[in-house]
């Protein structure tokens, strides 16, 4: 998490605001696929803004049943739900073992790989792995030993954690903090991440705080249905 300075800072001529974002996501949903590709647009945008990002593997047996719920999959279907655990899992230290060749072909890697699966609709399997992992430019044998490796699994569990700490229930969601304020994040659940929001949440006039607090101020229905999505982390 960011060291936040006093908000009087933000009134220098040199302050610059850093905002740090966390996406947590399935390598394998459609939902995340929009919001990573929205996430990126804000950040393109953006460049007179410092921002941090990253794009963080969670899966439970809760984000199974979304995932099954959402495809209108059998969800009494033990096979099938085990079939759909273990192609995440699976999924999930894929993304690792790439991110392992610089996060930047990681990142490359995670959204070829979505978008075979989401748009091309192709079978998951491993050997779409291999296929993705040379489209993303990656040295294959060393990707395919990595995602094996125990510091993959270890670095999936560290991923977890942090889900945990922030209180993650489902994919996508989506984790704000800025250096205007002390102690102060917001989470998005995967029914309001857009890039309008995120755009205004992280508008540099203000920080993430005041942004919230002017957002939910206005008597929308937008705002309303934000509301039930959109929560407080910190004080």
């Amino acid at each position: 998490m960011l060291t936040q300075p006093h908000n009087s800072k933000a009134n220098t001529p040199d302050f610059k605001q850093i905002i740090e974002i966390y996406l947590f996501i399935n390598p394998l949903g459609s939902k995340c696929y929009q919001a990573e590709k929205e996430l990126l647009t804000f950040i393109e945008s953006k460049s007179d803004k410092k921002v941090h990002f990253r794009f963080i593997p969670f899966h439970n047996l809760q984000t199974v049943s979304n995932y099954m719920k959402f495809h209108q999959l059998p969800e009494r279907n033990l096979a099938l739900r085990n079939e759909i655990c273990g192609n995440t899992y699976s999924a999930c230290l894929a993304y690792k073992a790439a991110l392992m060749q610089g996060k930047k072909k990681g990142r490359t890697f995670l959204m070829n790989l979505q978008k075979a699966v989401v748009e091309d609709q192709c079978v998951f399997s491993e050997t779409l792995l291999k296929t993705i992992a040379q489209q993303s430019h990656l040295d294959v044998e060393m990707f395919l030993e990595d995602k094996q490796s125990d510091f993959a699994k270890k670095d999936y569990e560290k991923d977890q954690q942090i889900a945990r700490e922030m209180n993650i229930q489902c994919t996508p969601s989506l984790v704000l903090f800025d250096n205007l304020t002390d102690d102060y994040g917001l989470l998005l659940d995967n029914e309001c991440i857009s890039l309008d929001l995120v755009t205004k949440l992280c508008d540099s006039s203000n920080s993430i705080r005041d942004n919230h607090k002017k957002i939910m101020s206005q008597n929308t229905l937008v705002t309303k249905t934000t509301e039930n999505h959109l929560r407080v982390l910190g004080s």
